[in-house]
């Protein structure tokens, strides 16, 4: 029986011991779940709140492809990790001057691929090793790369005290993960936006960047909102997208309506990009985001949209096909709204999770397994964490509530108010969005 043939038959024996009916989704059969388990790979934290007992667990949700099949039946997949743990900082004042930036719990994380395990019957699935990504020998971080740098988000990463923690200029957020035909892995990131190849020991051997090996424009991308999801084709040729509209000139992130998709050909370099047209609910196209992206074959990829619309949150798979789209040029005129006669990618709708059962915030990794009727889906659980105000005047309050002046290092209080003994800590996410999770919608139809 081919790989295929055995995944299809084992999957679905797994899949009739409790199906599952949705009526406003029809093209779904089945779908099965397993929350994965990071525990034999803890991240060090210095901090002192009991409940993580100095020990924080990494998320390997931000990307997803397949591996391997094996004999019996259970399934191997890459995922990787984002930048590493952070959070949100109060309004953070130094003279007249505002800063942008976040709190870096485990500052020297390394980002890494993880090797996932599923069990045959999806009851189980754990991450079995890691592979950390290296420039010259040196473990990379997440930390933000120097300001003035090509794809510089001019963050500052700071500490529960507020103090600078500096920058890494071989740091990466990753957060899109694909595999060439030699094993070489592709990895694009949302700092650069950078596209980067790592041999099979993670070791970085080539640098893709806006203007070098990139086109220009994507410099122009949201600082965060860079490059989410890779994948390849069948022809070798690497397929990506930025996160969320582009800000030309400082004036598009929220009017234009397109995010960019971009190919490259690893061999030539030659690069050209599309339109992907956005759902139209939102108010605010920045609010839209991509999530991954999966090949189907000719020039057909599956693709996550997802965001709130109409104060609702969606998470939808489309079907996009390239073929007719226009080719948009290296200069910001689509998000303009002066360039004629763009004809955007192709999309239907395959599948809405939440209708299908998906509660989890963000869908950040996708791919089609053998049977081409099953989605994998895996989320970003940010690490299960966000930051903690400890405020003794304040019982109940949030980080956004504070301003930090950083000259006379004091917390300022929403009311205007210097609020004293003020401290910075950790808390577990919602339940909700605590953990990964590995989901598997299997469809009516072949894709």
């Amino acid at each position: 029986m081919s790989i295929s043939g055995k995944l299809s038959a084992a999957f679905l024996a797994v899949l009739c011991l409790s199906p599952i009916s949705f009526t406003d989704a029809a093209n779904v059969i089945e779908v099965r779940h397993a929350i994965v388990d990071t525990g034999a790979f803890p991240i060090p934290y210095a901090g002192k709140e009991e409940i993580f007992h100095h020990k924080l667990y990494p998320g390997y949700g931000s990307a997803l492809t397949l591996k391997s099949v094996n004999e019996d039946g259970s399934m191997d997949f890459y995922t990787i990790t984002d930048r590493g743990p952070n959070g949100d900082i109060p309004k953070y004042v130094k003279g007249d001057k505002k800063k942008s930036g976040k709190i870096f719990p485990a500052p020297s994380f390394n980002p890494n691929i993880g090797i996932l395990h599923v069990s045959a019957d999806l009851s189980k699935a754990v991450i079995t090793d890691s592979i950390p990504l290296t420039v010259n020998g040196k473990k990379i971080t997440g930390k933000a790369i120097p300001k003035g740098s090509v794809g510089s988000t001019k963050e500052t990463a700071f500490d529960f005290n507020l103090k600078d923690l500096g920058t890494d200029p071989n740091g990466l957020d990753t957060e899109g993960i694909a595999v060439d035909r030699i094993g070489h892995f592709w990895i694009s990131d949302e700092y650069g936006p950078f596209v980067v190849e790592a041999d099979r020991a993670g070791r970085i051997i080539r640098k893709l960047a806006p203007g070098n090996g990139l086109p220009s424009i994507l410099a122009s991308r949201v600082p965060n909102r860079g490059s989410e999801g890779l994948t390849i084709d069948e022809n070798g040729l690497l397929v990506g997208f930025v996160q969320s509209p582009l800000d030309v000139e400082k004036k598009t992130k929220k009017t234009s309506p397109y995010c960019r998709i971009f190919t490259i050909d690893p061999e030539t370099g030659k690069t050209t990009m599309y339109a992907y047209q956005v759902d139209g609910g939102y108010k605010d196209f920045g609010k839209a985001k991509l999530g991954d992206i999966a090949p189907l074959g000719n020039h057909k990829f599956l693709i996550i949209e997802q965001g709130k619309q109409n104060k609702k949150m969606q998470n939808l798979i489309y079907e996009i096909d390239l073929t007719g789209a226009t080719e948009i040029p290296d200069d910001g005129r689509l998000e303009l709204g002066t360039l004629p006669n763009v004809k955007p990618v192709s999309k239907k709708l395959v599948l809405d999770m939440r209708k299908a059962g998906w509660k989890l915030e963000k869908a950040e990794g996708l791919t089609l397994l053998p049977d081409r009727k099953t989605i994998a889906v895996v989320n970003d659980n940010d690490f299960g964490i966000s930051i903690d105000v400890m405020d003794p005047s304040v019982p109940k309050t949030d980080v956004e509530d504070y301003t930090y002046d950083a000259d006379k290092k004091v917390y300022i209080y929403k009311d205007g108010k210097v609020h004293r003994n003020v401290r910075l800590g950790l808390k577990e996410n919602d339940p909700v969005d605590r953990h990964n999770e590995i989901w598997f919608f299997t469809l009516d139809e072949k894709l």
